[in-house]
């Protein structure tokens, strides 16, 4: 499983005058060094905690579908939305899978995309390595970070 951003998040979580504020910190000469430290805190603590803070796209690839079926983000939480799931196969075509062959679970504690009722995950030969694209919104909204 590999993770890849997309769009990072359009802002942090702290805004620079917030941080300014903690560190006691009244000039202006090392802002530059304040926004690098707020994104690298921010970058540690989701990967420490396995969460995205903010709304931001990304992409996870898979050698292949899973042969249980489901697909788990244990590394990505929470997951907003599915943008689309993609997969390539041995010949190099790219191939969409509808919305209707599956379902997303949003609600449990580990979001995970699974065949709907019915469905199977596509049998075609794929290329060995990166074939199965899956674009998602992970994060939480803005909204529930300002106070």
């Amino acid at each position: 499983m590999k993770i890849k951003v997309i769009t990072p998040p359009a802002v942090e979580p702290l805004t620079r005058a917030e941080a300014k504020q903690h560190m006691g910190i009244s000039y202006t000469h090392n802002d530059t060094l304040v926004d690098s430290a707020i994104r690298q805190a921010r970058e540690y603590c989701e990967g420490y905690q396995r969460r995205k803070f903010v709304t931001q796209t990304l992409e996870l690839y898979l050698d292949r579908f899973p042969p249980c079926g489901r697909i788990e983000f244990l590394d990505c939480s929470p997951v907003q939305s599915i943008t689309s799931i993609k997969y390539i196969n041995k010949n190099g075509a790219e191939h969409t899978l509808d919305e209707s062959d599956y379902i997303f679970d949003n609600v449990s504690f580990v979001s995970e995309i699974k065949p709907a009722d019915g469905k199977t995950w596509p049998t075609d030969e794929l290329k060995s390595t990166n074939s199965v694209i899956i674009r998602f919104f992970e994060g939480y909204p803005l909204s529930l970070l300002q106070i």
